[in-house]
């Protein structure tokens, strides 16, 4: 929310990257906490408008964290 990043109407398309960790995890778990988080914020009118959602492992987002664009 500090970066205040504008509201998109209407249908889109989500990319998530993954950074890497030494813990186990599934992918797919972070997909669904991922979307539930742009529309608890606002930043998503709603998940049913979602067009298409790729998500991968990235060694280029920090270890831990989550790139969404």
């Amino acid at each position: 929310m500090s970066q205040r990043p504008q509201r998109l109407e209407g249908w889109v398309r989500i990319a998530i990257s993954l950074g890497l960790t030494k813990r186990r995890a599934d992918a797919d778990n972070m997909v669904k906490a991922c979307l539930d988080l742009l529309v608890e914020h606002g930043l998503i009118e709603d998940d049913s408008k979602i067009a298409s959602v790729s998500v991968a492992w990235s060694s280029e987002v920090p270890a831990g964290r989550v790139r969404i664009a």
